[in-house]
């Protein structure tokens, strides 16, 4: 997403240091953070299937994450995440390998001067961080051994450790670097390359919705409407083996839409963002995920 963010907008210069212009109400989502600087922020994830009027929770979890700029230059931030205080709010059995994955888990990762993520530095560290977890976890029940040879491959490379662990952080920088003026609203069609090789066709909105020039907010949403044969195709050709009987079972009414917000100071640090993702097979089997980011009070 943030590529297709920076593709879009025309970053507008600013004369002043600061990302609030009150002349002609444009904004630039800029980091203006001290070395050694630390904040630490609530994040909660969810995972629902919704089927008719029956709800069911895959996951729900919360937990912490202390963030310090280690170090600050004119061109670019590196940056430290420790993840913490990572707690399961439903008894599933995956919640202690969950629990072990994040809790002591740290991330170091660059961003350019603006906050725009470009790095991800301690990947091999991350390994040996789950290797030491999933090597503790021997011995427990078939289903748990089951579940950690599924989550050791999820983990075993730098690509999927990318893919998976920083999750989060992509959230977190994900306006940063985009510029706008108060009200204007962006829309492009894009075509996305996929993993598989595949590309999917989407419509993307990007709009700066308000400015609260006394309290030094911002409010910015982003949505991204997938095209929906295409996310047919992709599913099918993941799985060739099962394409008709997928194409038969979701309906030609599928949609794939995203979401992302946030309420921004204008130092760069979100005071709250939100990302939701809907896929809906048809009109009563729908699947949806969200992760909120929240500063801590």
């Amino acid at each position: 997403m943030k590529k297709v963010l920076l593709g879009l907008i025309l970053l507008t210069p600013f004369f002043s240091f600061c990302q609030i212009n009150v002349a002609d109400s444009t904004v630039q989502v800029i980091t203006y953070w001290d070395k050694h600087e630390k904040m630490t922020y609530d994040i909660a994830t969810s995972k629902a299937t919704v089927k008719g009027n029956d709800t069911t929770y895959t996951q729900k979890v919360k937990f912490k994450v202390d963030i310090e700029v280690l170090d600050s230059t004119a061109t670019s931030y590196t940056i430290q995440w420790k993840f913490k205080d990572y707690a399961s709010l439903l008894s599933d059995e995956s919640a202690e390998i969950q629990a072990n994955l994040y809790n002591g888990l740290t991330i170091e990762f660059t961003t350019d001067e603006l906050g725009t993520f470009n790095k991800l530095l301690n990947w091999k560290e991350i390994k040996e961080h789950n290797e030491r977890v999933f090597s503790e976890l021997k011995g427990k029940t078939n289903s748990q051994e089951v579940l950690v040879k599924m989550l050791r491959q999820k983990f075993s490379s730098q690509q999927a450790i990318e893919e998976h662990s920083i999750k989060e952080v992509q959230y977190f920088h994900s306006f940063h670097g985009v510029g706008m003026k108060e009200g204007e609203v962006v829309e492009e069609n894009v075509s996305r390359d996929t993993f598989i090789g595949k590309s999917v066709q989407s419509d993307i909105t990007l709009e700066l919705t308000e400015i609260d020039y006394e309290n030094s907010t911002y409010i910015i949403k982003y949505w991204e409407d997938f095209e929906g044969e295409g996310v047919v195709n992709l599913i099918g050709s993941m799985f060739p083996n099962y394409k008709e009987k997928i194409e038969n079972s979701i309906g030609d009414d599928m949609s794939l839409n995203d979401f992302m917000g946030a309420n921004m100071h204008e130092s760069g640090w979100p005071l709250y963002l939100v990302y939701e993702r809907t896929l809906s097979f048809n009109e009563n089997h729908m699947y949806f995920e969200q992760c909120t980011i929240s500063l801590e009070e």
